[in-house]
C-alpha cells in the first residue's frame, strides 16, 4: 500500500478545554477521517491526546467529580454518599469488559464492548446513587487491516509520550491521590466502628468485683480484626493483641478504661466507665431515730446512681417509713398515689464499713400495710 505523508501540523494545546463533540471530531480527523493513504502524525496524535486530557479535567471541574483511579473488571470502587467520583478505564480491540462492582440505576453491572476496529476510552461516574458510563470509541486499524503504531495512544494514565503530557499526568495523579486519600479517610471513618461494653457496668462500692470488658471492631457492619488494639486502665496497658476481644479485671471503686483501635488505618477510641455506688437501704421501723446496725438490718436496694424511682415497703402498725441513702445523694420529695408524703429532715448516720448516710423518716407512723411510692 502506497502511503503518502501528510503535512506535519503544529502542536496545539489550547488553554480553553474543548467540548466532547470537539474532542471527538479531533480524534476522528487524526485517525479514521484523515486523508486516505496518510499516516497518523505524532503532532496530530498529541493534539487529540492533550485535548482528551483537558476534556477529562473539564469534566472533573464542571461536574465536581474527582478522578480517583483506574478501573478494571475486578476493581471495587469507593462510593461516597455525598461526593461524585470517577474512574478511568480502557477496553481493547474486540473485547467485552464487565465492571462487576460498578452497578447502574437498574442494578446491572456496567459493560463496555468494542469491535474489531475500535478501542474504548471509558469514564465511569459515581453520581452518589449509582454508576454511569461515558465511552469514546477510537479507531485502531488502518484501511489495510494492519494495526498502525501510534494510532492508539490515548491512555493518558498508563502511557504518555511527551514531557508536557507526563507533567500533566503527574499533576493529575497527585491531585487525584489527594482526593483519594481524603475520600478514603471520610469513607473509612464513616464505615469503621468500635463498640464496647462492661459487665457489670455498675457495682457496689468498696466490694471487690470482677468486671469483663469486651469490644468489637467492624468495617461496613462486618466484624474485622483491627490493625492494632490497646486497652488501658490508667497507665497500665491490659491488652495489645488485635485478636483478643475481651479482658477481665477486679476492681472495688469506679474505674475508667480506654480502648484505642486502628481499623484500616483509621483510629477509633472509646472510653468505658464502670461506676461504683454505695448501696441504699429502705425499710420500716417503730424507732424515731436509728443507728448503724438498724441501717444494715434494712432491705438492701439494687445498686443504682440515684434513689429516684419507685419504692415499695411493707409497714407494720405504728411504724415509720425509713429511706437511707449515701450522703452524696439527696431525696427531694416522696409521693404516693399522686400525693406528697410528709418526710422529716434527714439525720446523718455513720454506717459501719459503708460511710455516712442520710436517713429520711416519714413525719409520722403509719397504719399496717404496703407503702407504694415514688422518690424524686
Amino acid at each position: 500500500m502506497n502511503i503518502a505523508t501528510s503535512t506535519t501540523n503544529k502542536i496545539i494545546h489550547s488553554h480553553m478545554p474543548l467540548s466532547y463533540n470537539e474532542v471527538r471530531k479531533l480524534i476522528l480527523q487524526t485517525l479514521d477521517e484523515r486523508p486516505q493513504g496518510t499516516k497518523v502524525e505524532v503532532p496530530n496524535q498529541q493534539n487529540y491526546e492533550l485535548a482528551l486530557l483537558d476534556y477529562v479535567q473539564q469534566l472533573e471541574t464542571t461536574m465536581s467529580t474527582s478522578i480517583v483511579g483506574i478501573a478494571d473488571a475486578e476493581t471495587e470502587p469507593i462510593e461516597p454518599p455525598s461526593a461524585r467520583v470517577a474512574y478511568l478505564s480502557q477496553v481493547g480491540v474486540n473485547q467485552t469488559v464487565t465492571y462487576r462492582k460498578f452497578v447502574d440505576a437498574q442494578l446491572n453491572p456496567i459493560t463496555v464492548t468494542t469491535d474489531e476496529t475500535n478501542v474504548a476510552f471509558v469514564v465511569l461516574f459515581w453520581n452518589t446513587n449509582y454508576w454511569q458510563v461515558q465511552t469514546v470509541m477510537i479507531p485502531a486499524y488502518s484501511a489495510g487491516g494492519e494495526v498502525e503504531i501510534g494510532a492508539v495512544r490515548f491512555d493518558i494514565v498508563q502511557e504518555l509520550k511527551t514531557s508536557e503530557q507526563q507533567q500533566a499526568r503527574e499533576n493529575i495523579n497527585a491531585a487525584s491521590q489527594d482526593n483519594v486519600d481524603e475520600l478514603a479517610n471520610v469513607v473509612y471513618t464513616q464505615y469503621t466502628n468500635l463498640t464496647s461494653q462492661a459487665v457489670p457496668d455498675i457495682f457496689e462500692e468498696n466490694v471487690e468485683t470482677e468486671v469483663t470488658l469486651a469490644w468489637e471492631t467492624k468495617f461496613n457492619d462486618q466484624p474485622i480484626t483491627p490493625d492494632s488494639i490497646e486497652v488501658r486502665k490508667g497507665d497500665a496497658v491490659l491488652v495489645t493483641d488485635p485478636d483478643v476481644k475481651s479482658v477481665t479485671d477486679n476492681i472495688s471503686t469506679t474505674q475508667e478504661y480506654e480502648i484505642t483501635a486502628v481499623i484500616k488505618g483509621i483510629v477509633k477510641a472509646v472510653t468505658v466507665t464502670v461506676n461504683a455506688y454505695r448501696r441504699m437501704y429502705f425499710d420500716a421501723s417503730p424507732k424515731e431515730s436509728i443507728e448503724s446496725a438498724d441501717v444494715l438490718g434494712m432491705y438492701q436496694q439494687p445498686i443504682k446512681p440515684s434513689p429516684a424511682g419507685e419504692v415499695t415497703v411493707d409497714v407494720g402498725a405504728n411504724e415509720y417509713l425509713w429511706l437511707c441513702v449515701p450522703d452524696d445523694m439527696t431525696i427531694n420529695n416522696v409521693t404516693s398515689s399522686g400525693f406528697d408524703v410528709p418526710m422529716a429532715l434527714p439525720i446523718i448516720v455513720t454506717v459501719e464499713g459503708k460511710g455516712n448516710y442520710k436517713c429520711y423518716r416519714s413525719a409520722g407512723p403509719w397504719t399496717a400495710g404496703r407503702f407504694n411510692g415514688i422518690i424524686e
